[in-house]
């Protein structure tokens, strides 16, 4: 109840402004017959306006509780050493439908000061497109918005594997619940040390197993040869359309100056033997 007070609220006493000018319109109206057409135009989009500034302001409040219906229990979060300092976070695996990076844009330390930053595939969709922008801080990646963000003291997250992991064929002797990384991407290194900020590994176990794609074959020769990942299937283990519930688990290592790519899946590896007890596979063919 407090929720929905607090929402009410805040729809009128931040909008007083916006609601201001719809009076000075409605007087206008009143007194000097303005075109009726006019008045109806302003009045849906104060409205609209009004509306959208209450949803994208609360939208972490409720996108994270949903987002943990495919959990198996709320997501667990392990710092090795946490750091203010701005730096570029590296989330594995990509896994086949990354919710657990969106999860994780919205708590702390990460929910106020950090961009996530997106393939531009995935803002076709409309629904993700939708999530994502209410999730608020999103932005497609690129080099020109990677140092924006760093220029402008935010610290940047992304999942370097992308749509290649997604895509990925995994090793016949890899487990379901093993991690299998694409490790061709290497561009973000050199803008890191050419800004001169860390790099911070995040490992998350679950997110490798969370979906399966029953037709991840075609969908990887689709993608080999057109470049967009269609068609696809999101099922659990057992061919149904929901989530395989696992738990999650966050493994956020400290943060890495003048990073190489060898050292991140050094960094990788020893937290998969040491703290997750899994098996991981790097792939870099295409």
């Amino acid at each position: 109840m407090s929720v929905i007070v607090s929402y009410v609220s805040d729809f009128i006493i931040s909008n007083i402004f916006l609601y201001s000018i719809f009076l000075t319109f409605y007087l206008m109206y009143v007194f000097y017959q303005i075109n009726i057409f006019y008045f109806l135009f302003i009045s849906v989009f104060i409205s609209y306006i009004s509306t959208l500034h209450v949803i994208t302001k609360h939208s972490c409040d409720f996108i994270s509780p949903l987002l943990e219906l495919s959990f198996q229990t709320p997501p667990t979060i392990h710092f090795e050493e946490p750091s203010d300092e701005k730096t570029i976070y590296i989330f594995s695996p990509h896994g086949f439908m990354p919710v657990g990076i969106v999860w994780l844009l919205g708590q702390e330390p990460f929910k106020r000061k950090t961009y996530l930053l997106v393939s531009k595939h995935l803002l076709h969709y409309w629904f993700a497109k939708w999530v994502l922008l209410l999730r608020g801080r999103i932005m497609e990646i690129s080099k020109e918005n990677i140092e924006w963000c760093l220029n402008n003291g935010y610290s940047v997250m992304i999942s370097l594997g992308g749509i290649r992991e997604m895509v990925l064929e995994r090793p016949i002797e890899a487990r379901p619940d093993d991690f299998c990384l694409y490790t061709g991407h290497e561009k973000i290194f050199e803008i890191a040390k050419s800004k001169k900020v860390s790099i911070t590994p995040i490992l998350c176990d679950g997110q490798q197993n969370l979906h399966v794609n029953p037709i991840n074959y075609i969908t990887h020769t689709m993608y080999k040869y057109i470049k967009y990942p269609i068609p696809f299937i999101f099922t659990n283990n057992y061919g149904f359309p929901i989530s395989n519930r696992v738990p999650f688990v966050f493994y956020i290592s400290k943060s890495i100056k003048n990073c190489t790519k060898t050292q991140l899946y050094d960094t990788y590896k020893e937290v998969c033997e040491n703290k997750i007890k899994k098996n991981i596979f790097l792939i870099d063919k295409k």
